[in-house]
């Protein structure tokens, strides 16, 4: 790493000047990419910021006013002994380092306004842009609220990103809701119109006096993204108005959806005789039918009989095709009762590791509530579809 001072002419200049690791740069401006928006009309949105800290390290920062405020922040090894900053455009910086081949990079702030790259036999510069256009967010970083570690997080995040709407009227059910539910019990829950999921999870809780707030769903899928590993303290502000993630070397500070989540307990207890069936059967008898579908797209219903130690799963029949494929299940529970062929062919795809799950069906107008004592703490509810066939 180059950590020198630097002579031009007959007296000392301040060189503006760091070498980093290829490898950490890139997969940082990986990261960056993600919150960085293209084509934005907020002149900062595409940008990112440089902050060398003449200390070993250089911090990176990029802002997306686009929708909900995201601005991330990362930290990576660096050489040079001056403190200095650079703007550039991120996604043209991103573009000329994926293609360096060298283990490090140097880059040098150029009094001409351009940022210097050098990486092997590869020399280019690109324009900076006034440094005063994107000044460093001086938001203080709220008392953890709770901890969790990125493995149990990234779980989460796969069993209920498909239960968020992506459009839907209510803004409430378009991302998900983080709660305190007394103590070191935190509840995850994920729903839309049609679909709810809910985590309970026992996690380090710092701040007892309670948080709440929903989390977009566009965010939700970008954090398995910008985190890995560490373990990840989550800081609501008081007014709950914004969430701030950070590990080590990265935070990610967010606006949270400005509504009330509402109530679904009622949806999601327990109620008739559950039947249980292998989780892999259940998932090849839905790739069956969704074999049988396959041109009739996400709208497409279904029947479930239950009766005699038989899972029954048929087709409606239509133009596309019909069809019908039944497995075995143990427990009493006789209905018949209407799905949604693509969102029950996905908790099965969701349950598919699992040995066996619970299906548990009151009525034909009653939601469906599934579970797995592999998933500890966690309920899939899949409401059902009216159906007269």
């Amino acid at each position: 790493m180059e950590n020198e001072s630097y002579v031009r002419g007959s007296s000392k200049t301040r060189v503006m000047k760091t070498e980093v690791f290829t490898s950490d740069l890139k997969d940082c401006l990986k990261r960056m990419n993600l919150i960085a928006v293209k084509n934005s009309s907020n002149p900062i949105d595409s940008k990112i910021r440089g902050h060398v800290d003449g200390n070993g390290s250089t911090s990176f920062l990029v802002y997306n006013y686009n929708d909900k405020t995201e601005v991330y922040k990362e930290k990576i090894k660096s050489g040079g002994q001056t403190q200095w900053v650079f703007v550039v455009d991120c996604s043209k910086l991103s573009k000329i380092i994926q293609k360096a081949k060298s283990n490090t990079i140097i880059l040098e702030k150029l009094v001409s306004g351009y940022l210097s790259i050098i990486a092997g036999n590869l020399k280019t510069k690109i324009p900076t842009i006034d440094e005063s256009l994107f000044s460093e967010n001086k938001y203080t970083i709220p008392e953890p609220s709770f901890i969790i570690n990125f493995k149990e997080w990234k779980e989460i995040v796969e069993r209920c990103k498909s239960s968020i709407g992506d459009n839907e009227s209510r803004k409430s059910l378009m991302g998900l809701n983080i709660t305190h539910a007394g103590n070191d019990k935190v509840v995850f829950t994920g729903a839309d119109a049609y679909r709810i999921a809910e985590q309970k999870k026992t996690v380090n809780v710092i701040n007892l006096t309670g948080f709440n707030g929903i989390l977009s769903g566009t965010t939700l899928k970008k954090t398995v993204k910008l985190f890995d590993d560490d373990d990840i303290t989550f800081s609501f502000d008081k007014d709950l108005e914004k969430l701030t993630m950070s590990s080590d070397d990265r935070v990610l500070t967010v606006d949270l959806i400005a509504a009330e989540y509402p109530n679904l307990s009622s949806l999601l207890c327990e109620s008739g005789q559950p039947v249980y069936i292998e989780s892999p059967e259940l998932y090849d008898a839905m790739d069956m039918v969704q074999t049988i579908v396959s041109e009739g797209g996400k709208n497409m219903t279904g029947k479930i009989t239950m009766i005699d130690n038989s899972f029954k799963i048929e087709v409606q029949k239509t133009e596309f095709s019909d069809g019908s494929v039944e497995i075995p299940m143990e427990g009493i529970n006789e209905n018949v009762i209407g799905i949604n062929i693509h969102f029950f062919s996905d908790l099965a795809a969701l349950f598919k590791k699992t040995e066996r799950i619970s299906i548990n069906i009151f009525s034909d107008q009653s939601p469906i509530l599934i579970q797995s004592e592999e998933f500890e703490g966690f309920k899939a509810v899949l409401m059902p579809v009216r159906i007269n066939w």
